[in-house]
Parts: structure tokens; sequence; C-alpha cells
């Protein structure tokens, strides 16, 4: 586990304020002479999309409590750049901000709620402090090049995989969803340490032998709960694995109640990648879900 990095700023005096115009700020932002540029909290007027590069240059965005009237204006912003220092993008205006992350400097998230979150192999590392990173219908993907670290992380992707996470490392306190499965998929040597999951079952499984964590070749430590809103609504298996040629899954005990899986643990898909994110190597087990 490492801390979230935090903001570095010069003196409030010396940030960049961005207008009321929304299309002027990709000009602002690129042109900054600031390392910290910042909306002033209020409601801002825009429509369509408007694309914004962040330079490396800029350390902080802070958009705390400024927002659009609807969810319908977005943002994209690109973070192409190769900076040693962290990206801290704060309070993104309400389900208007598109992260498209293709550069190897680390971004963290605070208190925002996206509409969605792309990235690519060889992007860099992402932590996440009490955000929703996925409002819309996009599938969150991470890669091999990245670790990823979250407090209260929250997806609400309808009818659509939260997050794969293809030989990423990802480590998390804190993840609740009330969509539909599947939640977790890990693959391609991915380790994951996911610390109190919370998946709200609103709506029935999509079919039989359905699970919230689909596992391939990859390391899970997993502890948490599912609320069953309605009898039937609930999945009947926590956890789908394959490791090589083996396939098995973890049952709950039905599909109508609620219930807790205390702790499980597999650890797969080869024994040469880096030690999973607590970096305390650990040999391979299960235990079964206890109430």
């Amino acid at each position: 586990m490492r801390e979230t990095p935090s903001p570095n700023d010069p003196p409030v005096s010396q940030w960049t304020q961005l207008s009321t115009t929304v299309t002027d700020w990709p000009a602002q932002i690129r042109n900054s002479k600031s390392a910290t540029v910042y909306a002033p909290a209020g409601v801002y007027s825009a429509s369509g999309t408007t694309q914004i590069t962040v330079p490396d240059t800029v350390n902080h965005l802070e958009f705390y409590q400024s927002k659009f009237p609807t969810g319908s204006p977005q943002i994209v912003l690109t973070i192409a750049g190769v900076s040693n220092t962290a990206l801290i993008i704060d309070g993104c205006p309400y389900e208007s901000c598109q992260i498209v992350h293709t550069g190897s400097r680390a971004i963290v998230l605070r208190d925002t709620t996206l509409h969605s979150y792309a990235a690519q192999d060889g992007a860099g590392d992402v932590y996440i402090e009490d955000c929703d990173t996925g409002s819309g219908s996009i599938t969150i993907n991470f890669y091999p090049s990245q670790h990823i670290w979250a407090r209260q992380l929250n997806l609400e992707q309808k009818q659509t995989n939260k997050f794969n996470c293809s030989g990423c490392k990802i480590w998390i306190l804190g993840y609740k969803t009330e969509q539909a499965t599947p939640s977790i998929v890990l693959t391609n040597r991915a380790q994951a340490e996911v610390f109190g999951f919370f998946f709200y079952q609103n709506v029935a499984p999509s079919g039989e032998g359905t699970a919230s964590i689909y596992l391939t070749d990859s390391s899970l430590f997993a502890t948490g709960w599912i609320k069953v809103d309605q009898p039937g609504r609930g999945q009947p298996n926590w956890i789908v694995e394959t490791q090589g040629a083996a396939s098995s899954s973890l049952a709950t005990h039905d599909v109508n109640t609620s219930q807790q899986l205390n702790a499980f643990y597999s650890y797969g898909g080869g024994t040469t990648r880096d030690a999973p994110l607590s970096e305390k190597p650990k040999p391979g087990k299960k235990s079964n879900d206890i109430e």
C-alpha cells in the first residue's frame, strides 16, 4: 500500500483561475503559469464536449463545488504526460468528466463522480479517494503497467463489467456497486486485494452459474458482503475461477439471502511476478464463506 499523494500548491494568489466560459478552459490549462488550476465554486453553462489535454506543468486541478446544470455537457481530460509528479484531480464536475489516461504519469482522483475512466497499457498508476469512477456505461480497464490504490470506490455501470484488471495490481479498501454482475474481472496474472466489498443486489442474476467475481490465472484476496434486495436476486456463486486448465467456483449459500464472505484467497497465474500489493507473499489457499 502507498499513501495517496497530496497537492503541493503554491499560495492561492498564484493559482490559475478558470473563466466562466468552459470553452476557454483548454487554453487556460495548457498555458497556465501555475501548477494549480481551479474553477471557482458555482454552476457553469456548457454544452457538447470540451477536449482538454493536461500538460505536465499542471499538478492540481481543483473543481470542488463547481458543476454543470446537467450531466449532458462533458469535459475530456487527457493525461498523456510522463511527469514523475502525480496529477491530482479534485471534484471534477458531477458525471461530466471523462478521463483518458495514456501517459505514464500517475493520477489521483478525489471526491469525484466520473462519467468514465479509460486507459491503455503503458498508463501510469491511479490513486482513488472516495470516487465513483464509472457512472456511465463503459467498463473500466486496467493494464499490466498500472498499480491502483483505492479507498472507497463506487462503480455503477449498468449491464457491463464494472472493471477488468488485465495484469494490473489493485488494492481496494471499500468497494460498492448496486448493479448487475460481473463486478470484478481479473485476468493475465492480475493481483488484487479487496478489503470490504459491498455488492447490493438490486436485480436478479443474468443467468445460471453467474458470480460477482471472475478470476483467471490471477491472484485475489477478498472479504465482503452481499446484500440481497429481494429473494432470488442473489448470485449463485461468489467467485468463478480458472487457473490454467482447472476451473472451479465458490458457491454462495443461496440466491435468497444476504451473506458475508469472511475471507477468500487464491494465488494463481504463476509465481514469478512481483508480490501482491501488501508486499507480503503468502502460500496459496482458499477459505469458504462463513456466516
